[in-house]
């Protein structure tokens, strides 16, 4: 995809998902919005954060998103950079599940080798 392709999927997304997605209200809760809205789970994995470097990830079935464990157990006592940190990570995993999800059906992967393909 262009980077202006990009940009309309992100616009049509937003568009889709403005009146739960209010720009005005900030920050985002993208949390309710992912599992209320979008029918996504949020499994917390302990350790993600510091295994992997990352706040959520993208399941491989594109039916939710594991999320940092110590993050999710303290969404109401977290300090805002981490939940700042989680807010943009799941925009960017969102953005893999809208963009992506398709093109991964179609491929049919079902194992290693079919993935290299």
């Amino acid at each position: 995809m262009t980077l202006e392709e990009v940009r309309q999927e992100a616009e049509a997304f937003r568009n889709e998902h403005s009146p739960h997605l209010d720009a005005r209200k900030i920050p985002l809760d993208l949390v309710t919005f992912t599992d209320l809205q979008l029918g996504l789970d949020l499994i917390p994995y302990d350790g993600l954060r510091d295994r992997f470097s990352a706040e959520a990830a993208l399941l491989s079935d594109f039916s939710g998103f594991f999320v940092d464990g110590s993050t999710f157990d303290r969404l109401d006592t977290a300090p805002e950079w981490q939940l700042n940190r989680l807010r943009f990570s799941l925009a960017h995993e969102i953005g893999h599940w809208s963009l992506h999800r398709e093109l991964f059906a179609e491929a049919q992967i079902e194992n290693f080798e079919s993935l290299l393909e």
